[in-house]
């Protein structure tokens, strides 16, 4: 009887252990169960220097294999990066590029630069009147060439609305201006029908006159605008004799930028001598209702 026991329990205690080192699930390193070994993560770069608007790709080593790799960017002003490791410089600075599996993380510092500056030819010009553009594309212009800096600095150039309340709404001035910056712009949408309007100046602001050297021809302005509805926009200006004059920009739906360039006297406009303004220097108006303005680089200059 002491003989059946023992041989039950010896029996019992084989089985027990036979349980025990069964496997609970594929093999470590199957790569059909990648979660079942230690993972770990390398990148074939741990430094990137790129221009602006250039790519690389980054090449991640997982293990085990088929582990899935996630990406990002700690600075999406500076560098992008997409689901298979391509990363694309945005703009100038430096951010990190982390690439993670399970656990763990590999990471690429990425210094992104500025290439040979490509002055544009509307920046070329002299005696400028500068009535919105953004700073990277004014600090081209030399300081002597700029006689008078109107645009809107929230001290005592400030941005009007009327009707006064919600006619107007900010839009979303997203991606890159008209000089092909990260930079900016004037971005407005129309809440109201038939009008919606903005304006850009202050109370007793003295506008400058400008040396027409006999001509009105002398001077040019120029603007951009893009749109993708069609709708009407409209550039407006007070004249030097107290009137107002209105420019309609093209209508455009490419949502491309566009440039609208002719002289102060094909527009009938004229600043030959000092005068004060109630309000506006510049001002906007759009049609019909959620109609959106996207405006950059405008000023009066010569070419």
């Amino acid at each position: 009887m002491k003989k059946l026991i023992s041989f039950l329990f010896v029996s019992f205690a084989a089985a027990a252990m036979m349980v025990s080192c069964k496997p609970t699930g594929e093999e470590p390193n199957d790569p059909s169960n990648p979660g079942s070994g230690e993972i770990s993560i390398s990148l074939d770069k741990t430094s990137l220097n790129l221009l602006e608007d250039e790519s690389a790709q980054l090449v991640a080593t997982v293990s085990p294999e088929g582990t899935t790799v996630t990406w990002s960017s700690d600075n999406l002003d500076v560098a992008v990066v997409g689901n298979t490791g391509m990363v694309k410089a945005v703009g100038q600075g430096s951010c990190i590029i982390t690439a993670k599996a399970g656990g763990k993380s590999a990471q690429c510092a990425v210094n992104v630069t500025r290439g040979e500056v490509v002055v544009d030819e509307a920046l070329k010009g002299s005696n400028y009147y500068l009535l919105f553009l953004d700073e990277e594309s004014a600090s081209q212009i030399p300081a002597d060439k700029i006689v008078k800096d109107y645009r809107v600095n929230e001290a005592d150039i400030k941005l009007f609305i009327w009707p006064e309340g919600d006619s107007y709404s900010d839009g979303s001035a997203v991606g890159k201006n008209s000089f092909g910056l990260a930079q900016g712009w004037l971005c407005f949408k129309s809440n109201e029908a038939p009008w919606g309007g903005t304006g850009a100046g202050a109370s007793n602001l003295t506008v400058a006159g400008l040396d027409y050297s006999g001509t009105d021809d002398t001077y040019t302005f120029r603007c951009a605008y893009k749109s993708t509805d069609g709708g009407k926009n409209e550039i407006g200006f007070i004249n030097g004799d107290g009137g107002e004059v209105w420019i309609v920009l093209p209508a455009q739906t490419d949502g491309q930028w566009h440039v609208f360039e002719k002289t102060l006297g094909e527009l009938g406009l004229s600043w030959t001598a000092p005068f004060d303004v109630a309000q506006n220097i510049m001002m906007f108006r759009s049609s019909p209702a959620n109609t959106t303005l996207n405006l950059d680089a405008a000023f009066i200059y010569k070419k």
